[in-house]
């Protein structure tokens, strides 16, 4: 039996059949917006030029369905460029309307639909939209940080260990000439095991987070809800960076641009996990207003976990740099660094990446329970 594609934007939602669509169609599986495209052709045309398809689309999203039957009304439009005469079926099961249309009108719809002149700059430009979209993903989802998201992590391991050795050294030239040897030996325990508990909760945090994300499919009602979250968190990345930025400049101190760089970029793939729904497991569906706005909190929490690599490696990055410069300014007799106070802050940028995915993970599971009760 011939099988039809459907798509949602540049995405595959699933390959039927005629019963099978028809199906989906009535259900609100399938939206008027979506797309079909018959296995083996190119041509693509939009489920609500279809008439036999139109019939089944609710009422709300067309005028052309009474209240009292499934037939189309006497003033309604072919968009399909067929003129095609449905009858009017009584509402009864679901198998009598699916078998009321015939395959016949079925083919003769979709042949009209496919041989239906287009304007040509129209299309050009929805062809362009898809493009623009689908280069959009590809890129995404073909980038190091959601390819390679492992090797980032492991990268962020290797840093941290690094670190600690670094700490070792520290620790040894802040004890060498000290009378009491105790307490700097203690503060580099302390660290070390915080260190290390981090790096094991950073690892089953992300493996169960990413469980979750796939386990639990989050509802939207369209590709235009992502957007906007991409564009929020876009948004507030922009900000956050002008924001640092302003304050390296008056300050005349590096560290908040490099910062607000990082924290740009972290927005910048954030977005790119938004707007992919593959990735965050998120699925479109004819959900109510407020089970969508949970969705998005419940996204929001994703896209949180799945940057747990980036962040992990970056405070690494940032841990460890700010932990030599420590040691260099106390082997060159910094005053600033006499005690064990000049790795605080290396030791907190450190901490801080460790325990990302931990918080993120939490965040993720209170988000999900929300969702639950509204489902």
């Amino acid at each position: 039996m011939e099988t039809f594609v459907i798509l949602r934007g540049e995405e595959e939602i699933g390959v039927f059949t005629h019963p099978q669509l028809r199906e989906k169609v009535q259900r609100g599986e399938v939206l008027p917006t979506d797309e079909m495209q018959r296995s083996g052709s190119e041509e693509k045309y939009a489920i609500d030029t279809v008439p036999s398809l139109a019939i089944f689309l609710d009422s709300s999203n067309s005028d052309a369905i009474t209240s009292e039957s499934y037939g189309m009304a006497n003033d309604s439009s072919d968009m399909s460029g067929v003129a095609m005469e449905v009858p009017s079926i009584e509402v009864g099961n679901d198998e009598d309307v699916l078998d009321a249309v015939s395959e016949d009108a079925f083919d003769s719809a979709i042949a009209s639909a496919v041989n239906a002149p287009e304007n040509a700059e129209a299309k050009a430009q929805s062809e362009l939209a898809r493009a623009t979209l689908f280069a959009t993903q590809n890129y995404i989802r073909r980038s190091i940080f959601i390819n390679q998201a492992d090797m980032v992590q492991k990268t962020g391991y290797i840093l941290q260990g690094i670190a600690i050795v670094v700490l070792g050294v520290f620790t040894y030239f802040v004890a060498r000439d000290a009378v009491d040897t105790t307490t700097p030996i203690l503060y580099a325990v302390g660290w070390t095991v915080a260190v290390g508990l981090g790096i094991v909760a950073a690892a089953l945090c992300r493996d169960a987070g990413r469980r979750v994300i796939a386990g639990v499919p989050t509802a939207v009602r369209s590709n235009s809800t992502l957007d906007l979250v991409g564009l929020i968190i876009l948004t507030v990345g922009v900000a956050i960076f002008a924001g640092l930025a302003i304050i390296a400049f008056t300050s005349a101190n590096f560290w908040p641009a490099i910062f607000g760089t990082l924290a740009l970029l972290a927005c910048v793939l954030g977005a790119g996990l938004a707007l992919s729904p593959s990735i965050s497991n998120v699925e479109f569906k004819n959900v109510d207003p407020m089970e969508e706005a949970v969705g998005l909190i419940t996204l929001s929490a994703k896209v949180l976990v799945l940057l747990g690599p980036f962040v992990l490696s970056c405070c690494s990055s940032i841990g460890l740099l700010k932990g030599g410069i420590a040691l260099y300014g106390l082997l060159n007799g910094n005053e600033a660094v006499f005690d064990m106070d000049g790795w605080k802050m290396p030791g907190i940028i450190l901490v801080s990446g460790c325990f990302y995915p931990l918080v993120a993970y939490v965040l993720l599971l209170i988000n999900n329970m929300f969702e639950r009760l509204f489902k």
